[in-house]
C-alpha cells in the first residue's frame, strides 16, 4: 500500500502465480501510512474493513462498488450498506454534506481530517461540520486531532462518545444541541469553555443549547446574544430587550404573515439560556390577519392597530395595554385583560364590535380608551381610579358602576351620557357624583341605583 499508487484498487479478484484469491477484508491501519495515495476503489467482495484502514492523510475519495452487500459510498465518502454509519470521511476531501439517512458517525470517522492539508499550507481544508437531525450518536474519537473551526450541532444528537472531538485545537465556534443526554467526560479533551460567570464549565454540566466562541478551543466563551439582536422562535420574531441579570424578550412582528392564531409563550429556551416575554413592541402586530391572540406580555402601543380580523384577545398576567394597541379592530367581540390594570389613550378605540370585557379590575382608564366601541353596553369599574376625556364616548353603556376608589373623572369621559341621581334629577359627571355608585338606563341616560 505504500508504493505510491495515485489510485489504489481493491479488485474482486487477485492473481498470485496462477492462483486466484478473493480479497473480503482490508487489514486495520492498510493505507495509515500511504501520503500519496488519494483515491481507493472498494470491490464487491469485500465486508470487512479494519479500523483506521483508510487513514491516509492525503485520501480524498472512497468509492465502493455498487454491487458490495456491506459496504458503500456516497459523493466519495465511506457508509455501510444503507448509509446509516458514516464509517470514514477521506481526511483530504474539503467538505460534506451528510445525507439524512445517517445516524451514527463512525469511531475515527473523520480522525485528522483536513489536518495534513491545513499544515500543508493550502488554502482549503475540511473545518466545519454540521450535523442533520437524523444524526443520534458521535463515535468513539470520531473527529480526534481533525482541522475542525466550525461545529453545529442539530437537535436530534443525544450521544458522544469518548474522545470524539479530542484534539481538535482549532475549534472557534461550536453549537450545542439541546438533545444532548450523554457525552463522555473526555469527549471535549483539550477543550475548555468558560461560562457567563467566567467560570469553566465541565461538559457534564448543563451545557446543552449553548453556544462558545473564541480563538481556539482551550478558551471557548459562552456566547450571550446582544441587546436589540433578533431571532425567530415558532411563527413569531423577538427582539432581545435585556441580556444581563435578566434575560428579555420583546415578541416584535411575525416570522410568518399567513399565522392568524398568535399564542406568545411567557418564556422561550434560545442559546441554552431561558428568555422571558414581557413585551408585545409598538406596532409588532399592527394590520396583520390575527384572528386570535394569547399572551402574558406588556401590550405596547399600537401593536395590533388596524387587525380586522381579530376576534378574540386573552391576556393571562399582563398589567398594562398601551396607546392605541387595538385601535380600529372592527372584529375584535371578546377580550379578557386578566390581571390588567392600566389601559392606555385609545386602547379599544374604534373597536365597533367589542361587547365582552371585564373591566372591574382596571385601575386606570386612558383618554378614549373605548371611543366608539358601540357594542359595549355594561362596564364595572368597581377599582377604577382615573378616567380619561372621551373614555367612553360613543359607546352604549345600559349600566356602570363606579367604586369608592375613584378619584379622577374628567368631565367628558361619558359625553353623550346624562346621567340622573335616584330621585330622577340630573347630575354632572364628577367624581363626587359618580363615587361608589351604580347607574343604569337605555338611550344613554343612566339613572342611579338605589
Amino acid at each position: 500500500a505504500s508504493a505510491g499508487n495515485k489510485v489504489e484498487y481493491i479488485a474482486d479478484v487477485v492473481y498470485g502465480d496462477g492462483i486466484e484469491f478473493v480479497p473480503v477484508s482490508i487489514a486495520e491501519g492498510a493505507f495509515a501510512d500511504c501520503t500519496t495515495v488519494t483515491s481507493i476503489e472498494v470491490g464487491s467482495t469485500v465486508s470487512a474493513i479494519g479500523a483506521g484502514a483508510f487513514d491516509s492523510p492525503f485520501l480524498t475519495s472512497i468509492a465502493v462498488s455498487g454491487d458490495n452487500e456491506v459496504y458503500s459510498s456516497v459523493d466519495g465518502v465511506l457508509y455501510d450498506k444503507d448509509a446509516a454509519v458514516l464509517i470514514r470521511f477521506p481526511a483530504s476531501m474539503l467538505s460534506i454534506q451528510i445525507p439524512e439517512s445517517v445516524e451514527k458517525i463512525g469511531a475515527g470517522a473523520f480522525r485528522n481530517a483536513g489536518a495534513a492539508l491545513k499544515e500543508s499550507g493550502a488554502e482549503a481544508y475540511f473545518n466545519y461540520i454540521w450535523f442533520p437531525a437524523t444524526v443520534k450518536t458521535i463515535g468513539e474519537d470520531a473527529f480526534r486531532g481533525s482541522a475542525l473551526e466550525c461545529l453545529k450541532f442539530r437537535d436530534g444528537t443525544t450521544t458522544i462518545e469518548a474522545g470524539a472531538f479530542a484534539e481538535c485545537g482549532n475549534v472557534t465556534y461550536l453549537l450545542f444541541s439541546y438533545t444532548l443526554t450523554d457525552v463522555a467526560d473526555d469527549a471535549f479533551d483539550g477543550f475548555v469553555f468558560i461560562g457567563e460567570d467566567k467560570e469553566e464549565m465541565r461538559v457534564s454540566d448543563a451545557i446543552k443549547g449553548f453556544k462558545f466562541t473564541g480563538d481556539g478551543s482551550d478558551c471557548l466563551n459562552i456566547y450571550v446574544p446582544p441587546v436589540n439582536g433578533s431571532i425567530v422562535s415558532g411563527d413569531v420574531k423577538y427582539k432581545i430587550t435585556s441580556n444581563e441579570d435578566s434575560k428579555e424578550m420583546a415578541a416584535a412582528g411575525l416570522a410568518d404573515s399567513s399565522v392568524t392564531v398568535l399564542d406568545i409563550p411567557e418564556t422561550i429556551t434560545y442559546l441554552g439560556f431561558e428568555w422571558t416575554v414581557t413585551s408585545i413592541a409598538s406596532n409588532a402586530f399592527a394590520g396583520t390577519g390575527s384572528t386570535s391572540v394569547t399572551t402574558s406580555a406588556e401590550v405596547g402601543s399600537n401593536a395590533f392597530k388596524g387587525c380586522k380580523s381579530l376576534a378574540t384577545v386573552t391576556l393571562d398576567g399582563a398589567t398594562a395595554i398601551g396607546t392605541y394597541a387595538f385601535y380600529g379592530c372592527t372584529a375584535l367581540e371578546t377580550v379578557d385583560l386578566g390581571d390588567v390594570t392600566v389601559l392606555g389613550t385609545s386602547a379599544f378605540s374604534g373597536c365597533s364590535s367589542l361587547s365582552t370585557i371585564d373591566l372591574s379590575g382596571v385601575v386606570s382608564i386612558g383618554k378614549h380608551a373605548f371611543y366608539n366601541c358601540k357594542a359595549l353596553t355594561s362596564a364595572d369599574l368597581d377599582s377604577a381610579e382615573t378616567i380619561g376625556y372621551g373614555a367612553f364616548s360613543g359607546t352604549n353603556l345600559q349600566e356602570v358602576s363606579f367604586g369608592a376608589g375613584l378619584t379622577d373623572v374628567d368631565s367628558k369621559a361619558f359625553y353623550g351620557y346624562t346621567f340622573k341621581n335616584a330621585s330622577g334629577t340630573k347630575i354632572k359627571a364628577t367624581v363626587d357624583n359618580l363615587r361608589g355608585c351604580t347607574f343604569s338606563g337605555e338611550g344613554k341616560v343612566l339613572t342611579m341605583q338605589s
